[in-house]
């Protein structure tokens, strides 16, 4: 992700969560070192974003979303293999990320890259909307 990426992660975001951050959050990803952000795209289109945190051995996946019209076509899922890829380099590294328990189709694709729920947070996106925290061992 560079800063000409911006305006179309936003769009993204806004389309992909009810409660999306701003572009200035974004802004601000750039520049921590901590922080990685990748997107996916073809021609200069963004069709997906997403950012983690990369500590040590331990990854924290911030944000990861797909255009509506590109789901369901891999975008996450090549997205989230690069992370992984980096993760399993570092044996004994650990991949976090929480995600709505409504959520389905994102718990589908973590199930299916290994990852497993290790916690929940109660009303964690607004009232009876829980989230459950994953985490996938690398290997």
């Amino acid at each position: 992700m560079v800063p000409g990426d911006l305006f179309q992660v936003a769009l993204i975001e806004r389309e992909a969560f009810a409660r999306p951050g701003a572009r200035q959050r974004f802004e601000t990803e750039l520049g921590l070192p901590q922080s990685r952000s990748r997107v996916a795209e073809v021609e200069g289109a963004v069709l997906g974003y997403l950012i983690y945190w990369k500590v040590t051995d331990e990854f924290q996946i911030l944000d990861i979303a797909v255009k509506q019209e590109f789901r369901r076509r891999g975008v996450a899922g090549k997205l989230l293999e690069g992370v992984l890829d980096e993760a399993d380099a570092l044996l004994g590294s650990t991949v976090h990320l929480e995600v709505a328990t409504k959520n389905t189709g994102a718990l589908g694709l973590y199930a299916a890259y290994g990852f497993a729920e290790v916690g929940r947070r109660e009303n964690y996106y607004g009232p009876g909307e829980d989230a459950l925290l994953l985490a996938r061992e690398s290997g």
